[in-house]
């Protein structure tokens, strides 16, 4: 399953709770229910376990946090509204991928 507007923040230098920030945009519920497991699996594979997470689909927000990786999947419009690529941005250095 591919997210839309990928982007990943390195908040190592910046923040004492986690290296990475991973920003992606989730079009639908069924997509993202999809992205959030497919995750959580494909981490779980690695031996990085899901260590807490957060909101739901229904919500546009959620926060999957494996320690030093923290994603965030939105809605569209919640992605417009939190804005936490230009928020943790000015401080970064960000990598955006396109799909």
């Amino acid at each position: 399953m591919q997210a839309g507007e990928i982007v990943l923040l390195d908040i190592a230098q910046t923040s004492g709770f986690a290296d990475f920030f991973i920003l992606a945009t989730a079009y639908s519920t069924p997509q993202f229910r999809a992205l959030c497991s497919d995750l959580e699996n494909h981490f779980a594979e690695l031996g990085e376990p899901i260590h807490h997470s957060e909101g739901e689909p229904e919500g546009g927000w959620a926060l999957l946090d494996f320690r030093d990786v923290i994603v965030h999947i939105f809605s569209p419009e919640k992605r417009d509204f939190y804005q936490l690529e230009t928020l943790w941005g000015e401080k970064t250095p960000v990598v955006r991928f396109n799909g």
